[in-house]
């Protein structure tokens, strides 16, 4: 599945109308700052508030308001298929929950772009590579992503790779597995 910048501003729009504060987490955020105008795969959101699993019902009115389809996630948080522009988005919620964590400093220390007008958060992609390669899944499209963009900021790598100080030295050699030099 793909989606236009149009789309995703539209819904990144439509969320925030009604006070969802969230930042662009995924495979998204890499190809923002590629400067892509169409996306492949879904939007994953980390939602800063209000929660997604505490706040099932508000997340099914926005879904029901808006005439979107409403599932789950593998960790078993709401997912929408947003219908916007005549195009479909499947967006994620997430937040930190199980054995999924994204640290506070991460949310933090993201960027804020514009999109056809509409400003959204979004996490640099050298964070989105720390995260990936902690799952350990993904790193093909991690080494793809990093052949399209050609450098990285390697301080941003140490420092979002010592937020997980139990596991830097694993993430840090699947980075280098999918050839990131830092």
């Amino acid at each position: 599945m793909s989606f236009s910048k149009r789309a995703l501003a539209r819904v990144a729009e439509k969320l925030s109308r009604r006070g969802v504060e969230f930042v662009i987490i995924g495979s998204t955020a890499v190809e923002i700052a590629l400067g892509r105008d169409v996306f492949e795969g879904d939007l994953d959101l980390f939602v800063i508030e209000p929660s997604p699993v505490a706040n099932e019902d508000f997340y099914r009115g926005i879904a029901a308001e808006e005439g979107w389809e409403v599932g789950f996630t593998e960790l078993g948080t709401i997912k929408f298929v947003a219908s916007v522009e005549g195009e479909a988005v499947e967006v994620e919620l997430y937040e930190n929950l199980m054995d999924f964590n994204i640290p506070e400093e991460v949310i933090s220390n993201t960027k804020q772009v514009s999109l056809n007008s509409v400003k959204v958060r979004v996490i640099h992609p050298e964070q989105y590579f720390v995260l990936k390669a902690r799952q350990g899944v993904d790193l093909e499209k991690v080494k793809y992503y990093y052949r399209q963009l050609g450098r990285l900021n390697t301080n941003m790598i140490e420092s979002t790779l010592s937020y997980f100080s139990d596991e830097s030295e694993d993430i840090a050699e699947r980075l280098r597995s999918a050839g990131l030099k830092f």
